[in-house]
Order: structure tokens, then C-alpha cells, then sequence
């Protein structure tokens, strides 16, 4: 039998080359070297790109105790900390600005349309409002009526408002007195009238009724307001809400009101927004008040 090509097993080892194990090269042992030198300043400017604070601290740190040992080598250190922590905190800065932006700045599109409800005829109103802007509360009495409207912003903590719209209707004997309209007429049409402060008072009433007495509200504009839907008896007040120097500061807000007078009604339209929502949509808010339809 051929047995020249049957390997013999006692002679198997011999018949093998030796494996040698494979020594590292000068670059294996150089990344190797490098990386264990540079491990110190890659974990101080991630700590300091994504915690800022502990990276100033950091660096304070590096300072003192470089001083103290006499390690200049730790001044470097100390610069990598702080110029990592100054990025990461303007990283920061940046990302909640965006992000804020994103959360607390809306532009309106659609509009949808919404109906005054009142117990009493002759006090209808309707008008077009942002679909966003949705009834959260309805006040109904025998001669008046108040409907609130608030975009809320759910993404922020707590929740607020984008914004606002309120409508009011309010019967009186005094919107059937030729006499009474006219001095109203006299009073807003005339900048030097004497009844002027009078005439705004209601204005102004029913802005700080549903905003707050509390913060620096200013009538900046008033004119006579026509449109479509309202041909006379209207007049329309531009007004801005301020901080006041004894509480909390908000954003500035800016918005109108509109008062038109029925044949025994009173109405009230009042849309406002902090400013940063009302300029973008300024188009909107015109749009807004030439839908108003009132019984005239």
C-alpha cells in the first residue's frame, strides 16, 4: 500500500514550521505612547466642551496647582479648559436659543370661523381667528357676553399662551341714543377733546379686565375703523403692555381692540400677542379684523 502521502502523526509536529508570535511595531507602541499622553487633555476638553462650569473650574484648578508645583506644563492645560468650556457654554447658548426659537416663535396660516353666542338678539358677532386659537372659557350673562380664546403652547413647562382673543358684546339703552353716539364720535374722532379720557376709558377697562392692572398699558393709536363688514361707528385702538417696575418682567405685547356700536349693543374685540409672535403675523391679525361681523 502507498503511504507516501499519509502524514505520521508522531512526526506531524516536526514536519510543521514554528509560530512565532508576532512582535509590535514602532507604530503599534507610538499610538500606544501617544494615546497615553494625550488621555489627560482629550477627557479635560470633553468635560469642559459638555459640562462648562466644571471645565472653568477645571482650568482654575490647573492654575493654582500649576503655581504651586511649579508645573508650567499645567498653564497649557488650564487654557485648553477654559477655551473648551467657552465653546461648550456658547454651544449652549446657541442650542437653547434655536431651540426656544422653535418652541416660542409661530407663524398662522389657516383660519377658521367662530360665532359670539348671546341670550339676547341684536348682539351677534362672528369672525375668522387663527385655528390654533381655541375658546377656553365663555362667560354668558342676561345682557353682556365674554368669550376668551387662547393658543396654549404645550412644549413649554408650565404651558403658556401664544396668543389671545377676546370678544364681548354688551347690551345698553345708551347704544340707541343718537346723542350718546355722537359724543362718543366727538370724543375718540377728536385728539383734544375733552371727552376724550372719557371715551377711552372702557378701552381701557376692557384691556386691563382681561390682561392685568398691574402692567404699563399704553393706547398708542386710535382711529376710525371701516371695513367690508362694518361701515360705521367703529373705531380701532392700537395699545402695547409693558413691564411695571414692582413685578415679574415679560415680554413686550402689543395687540388692538375694536369698538363698534350696534342699534342697542356695544362690541368689544381685543387680539393681542407678546411681540415676537404679533410681528410675523401682522398680516394675520388684518385679516383677523376684517372679518368681524356685527349686527348694525
Amino acid at each position: 500500500m502507498d503511504t507516501g502521502n499519509i502524514i505520521n502523526p508522531n512526526n506531524q509536529a516536526s514536519s510543521l514550521a514554528p509560530i512565532n508570535p508576532v512582535e509590535p511595531t514602532n507604530k503599534t507602541v507610538n499610538w500606544h505612547q501617544r494615546l497615553k499622553k494625550f488621555a489627560p487633555w482629550i477627557a479635560v476638553v470633553l468635560i469642559s466642551l459638555l459640562l462648562p462650569l466644571i471645565g472653568a473650574l477645571l482650568a482654575l484648578f490647573f492654575i493654582i496647582y500649576g503655581t504651586w508645583k511649579h508645573k508650567r506644563p499645567l498653564y497649557k492645560l488650564a487654557a485648553v479648559a477654559f477655551i473648551a468650556a467657552v465653546i461648550g457654554l456658547g454651544s449652549l447658548y446657541v442650542y437653547r436659543t434655536v431651540r426656544n426659537d422653535q418652541i416660542l416663535n409661530y407663524q398662522y396660516s389657516k383660519l377658521d370661523d367662530y360665532t359670539l353666542t348671546s341670550k339676547l338678539t341684536g348682539a351677534k358677532m362672528t369672525f375668522q381667528k387663527p385655528a390654533e386659537i381655541k375658546q377656553t372659557n365663555l362667560r354668558l350673562q342676561e345682557g353682556s357676553v365674554l368669550a376668551t380664546l387662547i393658543h396654549v403652547n404645550k412644549k413649554t413647562k408650565p404651558e403658556s399662551g401664544v396668543a389671545y382673543i377676546y370678544a364681548s358684546s354688551v347690551q345698553s339703552a345708551l347704544a340707541t341714543s343718537k346723542e350718546y353716539v355722537a359724543s362718543v364720535k366727538e370724543g375718540l374722532d377728536n385728539p383734544t377733546s375733552k371727552n376724550r379720557e372719557t371715551m377711552l376709558t372702557p378701552i381701557k377697562q376692557f384691556i386691563e379686565g382681561n390682561t392685568s392692572k398691574r402692567y404699563d398699558i399704553k393706547i398708542t393709536n386710535v382711529s376710525a375703523y371701516t371695513s367690508d363688514n362694518i361701515k360705521n361707528s367703529a373705531w380701532r385702538f392700537d395699545f402695547t403692555i409693558n413691564n411695571d417696575k414692582n413685578i415679574n418682567k415679560i415680554s413686550p405685547v402689543k395687540g388692538y381692540v375694536v369698538l363698534a356700536i350696534g342699534e342697542r349693543t356695544f362690541y368689544y374685540f381685543m387680539v393681542t400677542a407678546p411681540d415676537y409672535i404679533w410681528q410675523p403675523n401682522e398680516k394675520i391679525w388684518q385679516q383677523v379684523l376684517a372679518s368681524i361681523k356685527v349686527d348694525q
